[in-house]
């Protein structure tokens, strides 16, 4: 056993007790406190992949608002979210504009922050959605995102010979894409019971379809990131994984699928 995979199995150790015991003994409040701490270290995570600056008080301000957005998914009203990013935009428009002037970087800058918010607390907030239907549901988008994901990695390391995305991933094959996708399908149909009532085979089997293509998206996309910023992990907090944002990257684009899902089906 590689001290790579050494340091893998040890931290899942630490953390799937402590996810777990947040999701099933926190309820909806617990976990929003498991997203809104995972949402300002990948903020962080992101902005540095997006080569943005700013000194050490601007940065934390950063995060801490990208938490603010996670969190404030708990509220009753289903518009705080987008109002405290929208908030979050124009108060760093303004701040930037009224500290430094008319500078040409504005407008990147706020792109960069924009897009920070916007896919890592508010993509990832909505896993709280999917907590009002019961940690269950949760527990169902983990297994069919995690299973896919390692169904993907075994399969393509043993059978990929078709580059899937060569200029983005190079190791991603399409044969490994197919195995994700078949292991997704296969538990999201055995895992239904974990889903709300209601929900039929058929309506379960495209859920499944539809988060495992959304997480392969998602893989995809923070791939073509790392690979513009020149890094190979987004970050370093978890031994042997990498960054916050290397082990959400397929579940910050399923969160709001699933969430929009459930809310169509079950709500």
């Amino acid at each position: 056993m590689t001290e790579a995979l050494k340091d893998r199995l040890r931290t899942a150790a630490i953390a799937i007790p402590i996810i777990l015991l947040l999701i099933f003994g926190g309820g909806v409040f617990g976990i929003a406190l498991m997203v809104t701490l995972a949402a300002v270290v990948g903020t962080d995570e992101f902005l540095n992949l997006a080569g943005h600056g700013g000194d050490g008080t601007e940065r934390l301000l950063l995060k801490l608002w990208g938490g603010v957005i996670a969190s404030s998914f708990i509220c009753p009203s289903p518009a705080m979210p987008a109002a405290m990013l929208a908030l979050g935009v124009i108060g760093f428009v303004m701040a930037e504009a009224l500290g430094k002037g008319n500078s040409p970087e504005l407008i990147a800058k706020a792109s960069r922050v924009g897009m920070a918010w916007l896919m890592v607390p508010y993509f990832l907030g909505h896993a709280v959605l999917v907590g009002r239907f019961g940690a269950t549901a949760l527990i169902y988008l983990m297994i069919v995102v995690m299973i896919g994901d390692t169904a993907a990695y075994f399969v393509g390391s043993k059978f990929g010979k078709r580059r899937l995305a060569p200029t983005i991933s190079p190791k991603k094959s399409i044969e490994g894409s197919l195995g994700g996708l078949a292991g997704s399908v296969i538990c999201g149909l055995a895992f239904m019971p974990l889903l709300p009532e209601g929900i039929t085979a058929m309506q379960a089997l495209v859920i499944a379809v539809m988060l495992n293509i959304a997480g392969q998206v998602g893989d995809l996309v923070e791939s073509a990131l790392k690979r513009s910023a020149g890094v190979k992990d987004s970050g370093d907090l978890l031994p042997g994984h990498g960054g916050v944002l290397d082990r959400l990257d397929s579940f910050i684009p399923t969160a709001p699928i699933f969430a929009a899902i459930l809310m169509s089906l079950a709500g």
